[in-house]
C-alpha cells in the first residue's frame, strides 16, 4: 500500500509489480494511512516530493533524489506527504529464489537490513538508475499477469539491484572490504534472523560459526558499524517492538515468544537498548500511533 506496501493480492511466487507512486496513491489513497504489514520487497525511486512514514517504530524522511528500499514483514504507516512522484518495484520473497543463493544472501542482508534510504549525490547515476526504473516499468506493462514468470523482467530487476547495491558508500572501494569479511557478515546476520529466539550470546554465534570473538567484531565494525552484541539485541529489541505494537500479547507472553523464560531479563534488555520499560514503550506507542491516524 502507498509506495510502501503492495496492495491486497495474493503473494504469488512469481510476483513483480511495477508502477507509478502517484498511480498507487490515488487508488488506495484510505489503505495507504493505515498501519500496514508489508508482505513484499519494496525498491522505491523518489523523483520529487518528501514524505515522513513510520517504518516499525522509526520515523523516516523520505525526498527527491533519493532510493528507498523495505523488507518484508516491517510494518508501515504514512505520517505525511508531499507531491511525492517516482517509481516503485515491488516483489515477492520467492523472487531470490531464483538468484544464486550468494547474490540473494548480499541483497538481503545488506541493501534490505531494516530499512535503507541510499541519497543520489551523482546526477549521472540519478539519471542512469532513473531509465532503469522506466524500462523496468515498461517491460512490467507486456506482463498480463504480474505474477507470471517474465526472464526479461528478472533479468531487468536483477541489474537495477546490482548497480544500486555498487552505488552503496565503501562497497568496492578497495578499502578492505574483502569477500571474506562480507561472507562471513551475511552468514552470521542470516544466522542471527534464524535463531535470535534461541541463541542471545556472542559467544553461542562465534562458536556457531566456528570464527574468534575478535575475527567476529571486526567483521561486524566493518560491514554494520556496530558490535557482534549490539546486533544480536537490536534483532531482540526490533521483533519485541513488533510485538508490542501489533499484537495483544503480554509482556510474559513475548518474552517467552523470544526465548526469555524470565520476563524480567527480556524487560532489563529492552529497558537497556529502548531506555523505558516494555509496558512504558507501549503506552507511549499506542498514543503516537492513534495521533498520526488522527491526522486524517
Amino acid at each position: 500500500i502507498s509506495f510502501l506496501v503492495l496492495f491486497s493480492l495474493p503473494s504469488y511466487n512469481n510476483f513483480i509489480s511495477v508502477h507509478f507512486i502517484s498511480d498507487i496513491r490515488e487508488t488506495f489513497q484510505q489503505e495507504l494511512r493505515e498501519t500496514h504489514k508489508n508482505d513484499f520487497y519494496i525498491i522505491s525511486l523518489i523523483t520529487n516530493g518528501r514524505g515522513v512514514y513510520n517504518i516499525d517504530d522509526e520515523r523516516i524522511m523520505v525526498e527527491k533524489g533519493s532510493i528507498f528500499l523495505l523488507h518484508s514483514g516491517q510494518y508501515c504507516s504514512i505520517v505525511e506527504e508531499t507531491d511525492i512522484e517516482g517509481i516503485r518495484i515491488a516483489f515477492s520473497p520467492h523472487v531470490f529464489d531464483n538468484m544464486t543463493r550468494n547474490i540473494a544472501n548480499v541483497v538481503k542482508y545488506t541493501l534490505f537490513r531494516n530499512f535503507n534510504i541510499i541519497r543520489i549525490e551523482s546526477r549521472d547515476f540519478h539519471e542512469y538508475i532513473e531509465e532503469c526504473f522506466s524500462m523496468l516499468l515498461v517491460e512490467s506493462k507486456t506482463n498480463i499477469h504480474s505474477f507470471m514468470y517474465n526472464p526479461r523482467l528478472y533479468s531487468m530487476l536483477y541489474y537495477t539491484i546490482t548497480k544500486i547495491y555498487e552505488y552503496q558508500p565503501n562497497v568496492n572501494n578497495g578499502n578492505g572490504v574483502t569477500s571474506k569479511t562480507l561472507e562471513l557478515f551475511i552468514r552470521f546476520s542470516a544466522m542471527i534472523d534464524d535463531r535470535y529466539k534461541t541463541m542471545h550470546s556472542v559467544t553461542e554465534y562465534r562458536t556457531a560459526l566456528n570464527v574468534s570473538h575478535k575475527l567476529l567484531t571486526e567483521c561486524a565494525r566493518e560491514h554494520a558499524n556496530k558490535s557482534p552484541l549490539d546486533m544480536i539485541m537490536e534483532k531482540t529489541v526490533f521483533e519485541a517492538k513488533k510485538l508490542l505494537n501489533y499484537t495483544n500479547l503480554s509482556i510474559k507472553e513475548i518474552a517467552l515468544e523470544l526465548g526469555y523464560r524470565e520476563p524480567s531479563n527480556f524487560s532489563t534488555l529492552f529497558k537497556k537498548h529502548t531506555k523505558v520499560s516494555p509496558n512504558q514503550y507501549r503506552e507511549r506507542n499506542s498514543n503516537k500511533l492513534s495521533s498520526d491516524a488522527q491526522k486524517y
